[in-house]
C-alpha cells in the first residue's frame, strides 16, 4: 500500500478588476504563517495581511539571485515581522 503526500499548501490570491485578492483561509496548524495573523474572534481563521503578501511573493523572486539568509533579512527589514532563512524555506517549500 502506498502512502499519498497530501500537502495543503496557502492559497495564491484571486485577480478581480486587475487587482490581487488574498482570503481567509482556515488554520491547520500551531504557527499563523508570514503574511497572515489570528482572527480575533476565531483562533481557527487566518486573515491575510496583502502587504506582508506581496512582499513573500516578491521575495520567492530575490531568492533567484540572493540567499535564504539575505532575502529573510531584507523580508524581516520590509515587513517589520521576523521571518529567518529557515522558516522562509519552509514556507516557500510547502
Amino acid at each position: 500500500m502506498s502512502r499519498v503526500n497530501k500537502t495543503w499548501r496557502l492559497p495564491k490570491p484571486t485577480i478581480l478588476n486587475k487587482k490581487k485578492v488574498w482570503f481567509p483561509v482556515v488554520r491547520i496548524g500551531y504557527s499563523v504563517p508570514f503574511g497572515y495573523y489570528e482572527d480575533p474572534e476565531d483562533k481557527d481563521i487566518l486573515i491575510p495581511i496583502p502587504e506582508e503578501l506581496e512582499l513573500y511573493e516578491l521575495a520567492k523572486k530575490h531568492l533567484k539571485k540572493y540567499t535564504y539568509v539575505d532575502v529573510a533579512a531584507w523580508l524581516t527589514t520590509r515587513s517589520g515581522r521576523k521571518i529567518g532563512p529557515s522558516a522562509l524555506h519552509e514556507r516557500i517549500s510547502t
